[in-house]
């Protein structure tokens, strides 16, 4: 089994993403078997690889991802109006 490093995510019935953490080969394994392309390992971490969701149920709701990679926020740079063209 090739890990994932715990960077699986899973889909909850409320829309939520929860880290699998030490359960990723648990949830990597259900979609091998329940996906319904039938994936080999490599295929399905190329497809997770590509930001692809993977079915692990048989539910609407039941997907795994790759966590996404947090991204810092910008700068915000304090807005100072033109006191000479407004008037304030």
């Amino acid at each position: 089994m090739t890990k994932l490093n715990g960077k699986l995510q899973k889909k909850m019935s409320n829309g939520t993403w929860f880290d699998c953490e030490d359960r990723t080969d648990e949830f990597f394994n259900k979609c091998l078997q329940n996906d319904y392309r039938k994936l080999t390992e490599k295929s399905a971490i190329e497809m997770l690889n590509s930001n692809k969701l993977l079915h692990c149920g048989t539910d609407h709701y039941d997907r795994c991802r790759i966590k996404p990679v947090s991204k810092p926020a910008p700068v915000l740079v304090e807005w100072e109006p033109d006191t000479e063209e407004w008037g304030y």
